[in-house]
């Protein structure tokens, strides 16, 4: 390998860790904030269904233990105890990562709640079922242009209460 060689594989190295670095665009915020609202039932259910299922693979282990403590003198296998206790833990980290986005979430909607046009937000993400941009105007009583106009702004008020710095377009 000649200096050249290094050089080049020293930039490809710096543009790469450059790319790594760069925030979040603007408008990437913007989306994966409306992606965000748009599956806070989901990840509702979804708390639910975890926490459902760690307490069936509770029992499911008591159950087991017994009915092997009664078949082996030994007892269950101690790498079984290890590999169950390790998928319960990874279900409930996985449950709490997802309790604390919805968390996020709702702290970012208590901001803006009080705000004249919330109705936008909560009739265009957060109903059932969810409303287009002209079924929103005539719900609200305006345009659908004021209605995308205000649904932005508000959006854009998530995403810095989601993103930070990132969400800001400097």
């Amino acid at each position: 390998m000649n200096s050249n060689d290094i050089q080049m594989i020293k930039k490809l190295m710096m543009e790469t860790v450059e790319k790594c670095n760069k925030k979040q665009k603007p408008k990437d915020c913007f989306k994966a904030t409306e992606k965000i609202l748009y599956s806070l039932d989901k990840l509702r259910i979804k708390v639910e269904t975890d926490r459902q299922d760690i307490q069936d693979m509770i029992k499911e282990k008591e159950n087991k233990s017994t009915s092997h403590a009664m078949r082996k003198p030994g007892g269950p296998d101690l790498d079984d105890d290890i590999r169950h206790k390790q998928k319960v833990r990874n279900r409930e980290r996985a449950m709490l990562r997802t309790e604390k986005l919805i968390c996020m979430i709702e702290r970012g909607l208590d901001q803006i709640k009080h705000d004249d046009w919330y109705g936008v937000i909560e009739y265009t993400y957060l109903v059932r079922p969810r409303l287009n941009t002209l079924e929103v105007a005539e719900k609200v009583h305006c345009n659908e242009r004021t209605v995308r106009r205000h649904k932005s702004r508000l959006i854009n008020e998530l995403s810095i209460l989601f993103y930070g710095a990132d969400a800001l377009d400097i």
